[in-house]
């Protein structure tokens, strides 16, 4: 059940990807570095996406410690995984201009936060 105690400093508000860094066993750390090369990007290019991340920085860390509390955190993972960020992840590595990631990433976070804020 969680993660080693490093993640409470990333809790902490360290400027990570944060549902991406607690799915991290799935995707693996070459995967954790397409997502933050990708926000880092889309935070320089994209002034907007900044205002969204914003609110993601409240939101996720809530969202991951919920998924934390559970003892089948580590699949809740990988579903998460499977089911939201791995199609990001492709479309970010084919094109990470592509419209779809971020309103599919945004969507991710909504349905999260239904589920585990609710």
């Amino acid at each position: 059940k969680g993660r080693s105690d490093a993640w409470g400093s990333i809790l902490g508000g360290g400027n990570l990807s944060y549902i991406a860094t607690a799915t991290t066993q799935a995707i693996g750390e070459d995967g954790l570095s397409v997502f933050n090369n990708w926000r880092d990007y889309m935070s320089s290019w994209h002034p907007t996406f900044t205002t969204s991340y914003g609110r993601y920085r409240v939101t996720a860390p809530k969202i991951v410690a919920e998924i934390d509390k559970k003892d089948n955190s580590k699949a809740l993972y990988k579903e998460i995984w499977d089911n939201y960020l791995k199609p990001i992840f492709n479309l970010i590595k084919k094109d990470k201009d592509d419209p779809k990631a971020l309103s599919d990433y945004k969507i991710m976070v909504r349905e999260l936060k239904n589920k585990y804020l609710v």
